[in-house]
């Protein structure tokens, strides 16, 4: 029996089948497409939730590691009653510093200007060492200051040198300093007839025969210890990651085979 399609007779039921199949396979990909498009994205949004979320726990635990081992960075310790403030730089051995100058070593007043020095690890203690430009004797050698500047044009003596030996508390994230060390004498911490503890000169107070006793003079952050911010966008971005990855667990399979 042939079939009447070869003579160009078309029946009526055959086409309208025809054309159903094909609405209802091009809904099937259409569909598809849709899932595929989904989960993609499903995949992408847990992949860089997780990577952020990672990325910001790492840098809370190497900032935590840190702190075991080096006071925070960048942060101001400050001594009761005093002026007196030091700020060290990021840093594993050694770094930049800053602190105040002291009057000892301040030709034109009280001191108190600000200085910058770098740190360095010593003996188990952190050694700031500054320095500053003597003031000008003109009538001695009767230089000027622009005389001085240049490569070369000054020496260790036109300058006061000094260095601070700091041991840092972990538990109570403090700096104690130790003492101070000069191209003449070495301070220490000392306390007399009840007073404010300040540094003494360590040759007197061993000679004090007990009148001087001796302290401790531990500097304190200036701005309270606050919540590290990175821990909590590590824990927000690690919930959405598991959130995008049950979800991804309730699509249906690809055609792929894709979860």
């Amino acid at each position: 029996m042939a079939d009447l399609a070869d003579f160009g007779i078309k029946v009526d039921g055959e086409e309208e089948g025809q054309s159903e199949d094909l609405d209802a396979l091009r809904e099937k990909r259409e569909k598809a497409w849709e899932l595929e498009q989904k989960i993609s994205s499903l995949h992408f949004k847990r992949g860089m939730t997780a990577l952020i979320g990672g990325v910001c726990l790492f840098a809370f635990l190497v900032s935590q590691a840190y702190l075991l081992y080096s006071p925070s960075p960048w942060t101001e310790y400050y001594l009761d009653g005093a002026s007196d403030q030091y700020q060290l730089g990021a840093g594993v051995w050694s770094g930049q510093a800053w602190g105040i100058v002291p009057a000892n070593y301040d030709d034109e007043g009280d001191g108190g200007q600000d200085v910058v020095g770098t740190w360095e690890r010593e003996d188990g203690l952190l050694k700031l060492s500054f320095r500053k430009f003597k003031k000008l004797d003109q009538e001695e050698d009767g230089k000027k200051l622009w005389q001085f500047i240049g490569s070369g044009a000054t020496s260790p003596e036109d300058y006061h040198q000094w260095a601070d030996f700091l041991a840092y508390d972990k538990t109570t994230a403090s700096l104690r300093l130790v003492k101070r060390v000069d191209s003449y004498e070495t301070y220490v911490p000392g306390i007399k007839d009840g007073g404010n503890p300040r540094l003494y000169p360590e040759v007197r107070l061993r000679r004090s025969g007990g009148t001087i006793q001796p302290a401790e003079l531990s500097f304190h952050r200036l701005d309270a210890e606050q919540s590290s911010w990175t821990v909590f966008l590590g824990i927000g971005f690690l919930l959405a990651c598991f959130i995008y990855h049950r979800e991804l667990g309730r699509l249906p399979q690809s055609p792929e085979g894709k979860d």
